[in-house]
């Protein structure tokens, strides 16, 4: 017998729930956002609105919210948890969350890489585990120590990085703050970034290798995990809205 997804949930030690930001400004226009803050849509705002809705129905209520420090995510956040009549949670910010730092990437769309790198090397600057595009300037407009919100910061921070470098930073978020929260059995909330969300799933879901999931989330679609006593999924469920899938 089928269980439904509200049964799960109740059932589960803890839940776990990604959502990927709603429409930016950056997807509309087809570039790499990475570190840079951009707004979201019209069409954005309404997905992280719906995906409020769409998990309220399900009967979830979060107890620990954790976002990246851009505005997409923050944003996101915010309209999902006024729908959800959660507007008043506390939500813990963190760069180890942000999007991959694109590097010299940032603000072009694939055809300009490719028509500045040329086929291949643009292939590896987006998708190499280890080698990441050719870095910002430094000082520049994407260094993110020209930007007051990651002053405190305890580490260099990028100008770039390759997929592996930034699951090790994501990496850190799992262990520092989110899977304290669930051995806890919290309700846990992620709002984020595609590959980010994608490098937070790899500890989730027992992916050791140097590679991540192959699946990927649409905009202020929400993935949610149920999860027994050792965080392992029981259930792995997409809440799909028909929104877009933005390029990563």
């Amino acid at each position: 017998m089928r269980v439904s997804p509200k049964s799960q949930l109740q059932a589960a030690h803890a839940v776990l729930v990604f959502v990927r930001h709603g429409e930016s400004t950056g997807n509309e226009r087809g570039v790499f956002s990475g570190w840079r803050d951009l707004h979201l849509t019209e069409r954005g705002r309404a997905q992280a609105a719906a995906a409020g809705h769409a998990l309220a129905q399900r009967g979830i209520r979060f107890s620990s919210v954790f976002t990246s420090e851009l505005r997409r995510a923050v944003d996101t956040c915010e309209l999902l948890l006024d729908a959800m009549g959660q507007g008043h949670m506390l939500r813990r910010r963190s760069w180890r969350l942000n999007e991959r730092h694109c590097g010299a990437m940032h603000g072009l769309d694939k055809q300009q890489c490719k028509d500045l790198w040329g086929d291949e090397l643009a292939r590896v600057y987006r998708r190499s585990w280890d080698r990441g595009p050719p870095p910002s300037e430094a000082g520049g407009d994407d260094d993110p120590c020209s930007d007051a919100r990651y002053r405190d910061a305890e580490e260099p921070l990028p100008l770039s990085e390759s997929m592996g470098q930034m699951a090790a930073r994501v990496m850190v978020a799992w262990e520092q703050m989110v899977r304290p929260a669930l051995v806890q059995g919290a309700r846990v909330l992620v709002v984020g970034h595609g590959m980010a969300l994608r490098a937070l799933g790899r500890p989730v879901e027992g992916l050791l290798g140097p590679t991540l999931p192959e699946w990927k989330l649409a905009s202020a679609a929400p993935r949610v995990y149920c999860l027994d006593t050792s965080l392992r999924p029981t259930s792995i469920d997409s809440i799909d809205h028909g929104n877009s899938m933005p390029d990563e």
